[in-house]
């Protein structure tokens, strides 16, 4: 094997100075991929959260209607079960 030549210019270095920035370059440029594609998948994600959120809160206020609703049913039995119970007593 030959030996490489470390005297010279800048530019007449080893190439594993140019193998080294590349690989910082290229691991750069991956790296920030990366997070621009998560930050693109929140922003979707955060939106459609907004989106869920109305739909969640419709349906929640329709339960709870439903529930009250239930409850007064449920009372309005109870006067009738105690006015037929009081009408047997009698």
């Amino acid at each position: 094997m030959t030996k490489l030549n470390t005297e010279g210019t800048f530019l007449e270095k080893p190439s594993s100075i140019w193998l080294t920035i590349g690989t910082v370059i290229i691991s750069f440029a991956v790296a920030l991929a990366t997070l621009q594609a998560g930050r693109a998948v929140n922003a979707q994600d955060i939106q459609e959260l907004k989106n869920n959120y109305t739909t969640i809160n419709t349906k929640l206020d329709l339960i709870n209607c439903k529930i009250n609703d239930s409850l007064v049913r449920d009372a309005e039995l109870q006067k009738d079960v105690d006015y037929i119970k009081k009408t047997i007593a009698k």
